[in-house]
Formats: C-alpha cells, structure tokens, sequence
C-alpha cells in the first residue's frame, strides 16, 4: 500500500526539503525504549505530554506497537516499519498524548497525520485535535454506538460520511487563512473521500498544539487507538488530497493486509 509524500520526509532526512517543516512518526530512534512521557522524536516538536487521568496501568496507557492488532484485525492499518503510537483506556479513565508545535502552524501550512481508532465502547470516543494556547480550533474523531467519522469546528460537530474502520484514516488538514480551513479525509481501506472548508471554532486561525485523546474506549487490544506520521507542509508544499503526487512517493508494503 502507498505511504505519502511527508513520509519521504520524515524517513529520509538527509533531503534538504526535509528540514524545512515539522515533521515525526513512531519509526523515530527516540521511540526505540517505548513512546514515554517527555520523547522527542522528529523535528520541530516539543516533547510529548502523556497522561492519564488514572493512575492504574491497567486501565490507560501509552506504547508504540503494530497497529495490526485492534478492531477486528481488518487492514490496511497505519504502521510504518511495523510500529505506530498507541494508547489504551478503559474503567473510565482518558489517556492523552499533547504536543505543541515548536512554531505555529500558519495560513497556507497543512497538517497531515494517520489516526486508527479500534473498536470504541457505546459513548466513549478516539479523536484528534488542534489548538491555540488552550483553545480547541478542531477536532476529529468517532463516538462509539455512531455510524460515521465526525468533525467539530465553529458550526458544531458534522459528520463526514465516512463509516467506521480499523484501517486507518489520513488526513490533510490546509488553514486557508482568516480562520478558514480546507480538509481531506481518506478511508484507507477503500480509498473513500471526504472533503470539505469551513471556519476552525473560537476565532482561531492559527494551531500551537495537539492532542491524541482516548476516552474510555474499552479494554482489549481490540479497543486500543494508534496515531502516526504527523507533518506540517507549507506553502507551496500543496494540499494534496487522495491522489496525485502524494500517492506516488507513498511507499509499499508496510500497512497490514497489503
């Protein structure tokens, strides 16, 4: 299965492009004890804020693994050389992973990444979202006993259409200026499509953080949610969607069931 563009960038660093804008995955060197509280792997990243709001490793916790083992064990996944970032939560608890962007993502930058949320317990949910400060611009995510993927931003929460799955979404997130944005969302086990613009929420128009947040989605390896191959491209690294130049330079092999 083809992999994109920004991970020509993260894995082969030596590129001068490479260097030019924000970019990690769970294949770092950083990652190679474990994906802990405080890891920096990539560039242009702080270090990774891991919580948990239960002290009880039974119950949230954070690893870097295969992405091969939640859901229903259903391809493609969103490994890159056999490993992804995961977290578990269950009992109630939230596990969290933050990270702020050593420079701001601006008008004319896109933000992509790979989210894999597993099977989710009835009202619990996996998502991703992007801030300013401490205010939440917009967010992603699926809410177990729903039928499709959702997303929030200035007009509330919309569906994008896209059912469930255990293979993995990509997403390219483009701010478009004046607090507009253009989003694709791609299904990576049919290749189906989302796309649409609208308004970040809260009078944002520029992302300093993120976060990777589990809430209570269930015990089991087939309820842990992964994260990967998260890259900031500017201008005029074009926002390519499902595609194109993106799908060429995607590499082969490394997602289950390819």
């Amino acid at each position: 299965m083809l992999r994109t563009l920004t991970l020509l960038a993260c894995v082969t660093p030596v590129l001068a492009f490479a260097q030019q804008f924000p970019c990690d995955n769970a294949t770092s060197g950083a990652y190679g004890g474990g994906w802990t509280n405080g890891t920096n792997g990539g560039f242009g990243f702080g270090p990774w804020v891991l919580t948990n709001t239960i002290n009880d490793p039974n119950k949230g916790g954070h690893f870097r693994a295969s992405s091969n083992g939640n859901g229903a064990n259903g391809g493609p996944g969103i490994d890159i050389f056999g490993h992804a970032w995961g977290m578990y939560a269950n009992s109630g608890n939230v596990a969290k992973a933050e990270r702020a962007f050593i420079l701001p993502v601006v008008t004319g930058d896109t933000v992509s990444f790979d989210l894999d949320t597993g099977f989710i317990d009835n009202g619990s949910s996996v998502s991703v979202a992007f801030f300013n400060g401490s205010t939440e611009a917009w967010r992603i995510g699926f809410t177990g006993g729903g039928s499709d993927y959702w997303y929030s931003d200035a007009g509330g929460v919309s569906s994008t259409g896209l059912g469930f799955t255990d293979g993995g979404l990509h997403v390219d997130l483009k701010l478009t200026g004046g607090g507009g944005y253009l989003v694709g969302v791609t299904r990576l086990v049919d290749n189906a499509f989302f796309t649409t613009n609208g308004i970040l929420a809260n009078g944002i128009s520029s992302f300093t953080s993120f976060e990777f947040v589990n809430v209570n989605a269930g015990s089991g390896p087939a309820h842990d949610a992964y994260f990967n191959q998260i890259c900031v491209v500017p201008e005029p690294g074009s926002f390519l969607l499902a595609g194109g130049l993106l799908a060429l330079v995607r590499r082969r092999g490394t997602r289950k069931g390819s």
